[in-house]
């Protein structure tokens, strides 16, 4: 199988201010969201125990949880990208390859 290859294109919109601000809270929040999982493993692996990394853990880990402007479907979007960057990252360690388990904070993060 050869690889796949994915292009993206900038579209530019016209937006009120009011719609502006709800579009940045959004990235904002979703990004708060990633912020959140990431710190909690953090905090996990200094206490020596096993992150929270499938996507139903990190479901539970977040219920109840609100995010400003971010609603529940949104913020699934977000642990289902990062639970899928952590296994991609530990089946290429595994393999051999030189990989990183996702760690870096983004102020501003889309949301699909």
């Amino acid at each position: 199988m050869g690889a796949t290859l994915h292009r993206s294109a900038r579209v530019a919109i016209r937006a009120t201010r009011a719609q502006r601000r709800r579009l940045f809270g959004l990235l904002r929040s979703a990004g708060d969201v990633r912020a959140l999982v990431l710190d909690c493993n953090r905090q996990l692996r200094e206490w020596k125990m096993a992150p929270v990394v499938s996507y139903q853990a990190l479901c539970r880990e977040i219920a109840g949880m609100t995010f400003g402007e971010l609603d529940m479907v949104g913020a699934r979007s977000v642990l289902r990208r990062y639970s899928s960057e952590w296994f991609e990252a530990a089946k290429r360690r595994k393999a051999g390859e030189n990989a990183s388990f996702p760690r870096r904070k983004k102020a501003l993060l889309s949301v699909r």
